[in-house]
């Protein structure tokens, strides 16, 4: 036997088997089983849909990055994970065409139709942003749809007269009065729509977007302490919208109002004399607060029918939370904005005079 052939080969079978090429082989294979399972796992999950089991109004900020939309869009249940929401944004390369606003989502959507509603389109229809401020009626509303060509006058027609009736039956979960409009359910907001969207588009989003802000655990809780109707809340919080410019002065009026209701004395709202006389006007003359409507809160007891405006967060959140105080009458002075309160007839006739009313 040749022993040093014998030698050289026991030599060669004693190499050791984890070698570092070998080594290097195979953690670059399992590697990329990992990155092939994990990218397998993402795509599966992206045919997943949301959780959320009702149409969802979600806010997109301007000032968001990806990250911050997946987290908004996370939390309110639109998408499972943030992180798959931003996988799904790179990977499709719509990074930096995200635009900002307030978008309602249908229920359990999948990632590529949420996306698909928040980036840019592809240029052939310019989506339109429209925003509505706190206080509008729904014929300055209207009138802001027909500035961007879109249909306001039908917007009308569904939200308060007799052709919509039908339509905003769809609505009657709300609690509106068969004989009321929609007035005071269509949610002021800076809204995205897109250029051919129906008069039926615009307020089913709107009224979502109500629904989505307003009908909370709180608001179901408030009703229920005073043991009054959402219709009457959202009435009252459309005079205190309309008559209160300073924010932080509204939990007072709302207070005010509500007490005022309870002792039997009118509201004596000029708000709703305004709406009352289809005008605007800071003051009006002892004849004008005579005009014969039962919006009218200076000859007809208690609130009147319905809205008259459609009011903001802010109002809603007042008359939900007023703010306890003595006070029974107030007046904003016509210059600065400011509401100045009075326990008594005779204080609030004193106040007028100083602020020149």
């Amino acid at each position: 036997m040749n022993t040093e052939n014998f030698r050289r080969g026991n030599s060669v079978d004693r190499r050791p088997f984890f070698s570092l090429k070998r080594f290097f082989w195979g953690g670059l294979l399992v590697l990329s089983l990992i990155f092939l399972g994990g990218y397998f796992l993402l795509e599966s999950l992206l045919s997943v849909p949301g959780q959320t089991v009702l149409e969802r109004t979600v806010e997109i900020d301007s000032g968001f990055n990806i990250l911050e939309i997946g987290d908004v869009l996370a939390r309110e249940q639109v998408v499972r994970s943030k992180y798959l929401f931003v996988y799904y944004v790179l990977k499709e390369g719509y990074r930096g065409q995200i635009v900002a606003g307030s978008y309602l989502f249908p229920a359990k959507p999948l990632i590529a139709d949420v996306v698909s509603l928040i980036v840019r389109n592809d240029g052939s229809m310019e989506d339109v942003v429209v925003t509505f401020p706190e206080g509008w009626t729904i014929e300055e509303m209207a009138e802001r749809l027909n500035e961007f060509e879109l249909p306001g006058d039908e917007f009308v027609s569904l939200a308060l007269d007799d052709e919509g009736a039908s339509f905003r039956s769809s609505f009657s979960s709300l609690g509106i009065p068969s004989e009321q409009t929609l007035e005071g359910y269509l949610f002021p907001d800076t809204y995205r729509f897109s250029a051919d969207s129906s008069a039926e588009d615009i307020i089913t989003r709107m009224v979502g977007n109500f629904r989505y802000r307003i009908l909370t655990q709180e608001t179901d809780l408030f009703l229920a302490e005073r043991e009054i109707t959402l219709h009457e809340t959202i009435t009252m919080a459309s005079i205190v919208e309309r008559e209160v410019r300073v924010s932080s002065d509204r939990r007072m009026v709302s207070d005010l109002f509500w007490r005022r209701l309870e002792l039997g004395m009118l509201l004596q709202s000029d708000a709703t004399v305004e709406y009352a006389r289809g005008e605007k006007k800071v003051q009006h003359s002892i004849e004008e607060t005579r005009v014969d409507s039962p919006y009218n809160t200076y000859v007809f007891p208690g609130l009147p029918p319905g809205p008259i405006s459609n009011p903001g967060i802010d109002s809603i959140s007042a008359v939900l939370d007023p703010f306890p105080n003595s006070f029974l009458f107030f007046l904003n002075n016509p210059q600065t904005g400011e509401t100045v309160f009075s326990q008594t007839f005779d204080e609030h006739v004193l106040a007028k005079s100083r602020n020149g009313l």
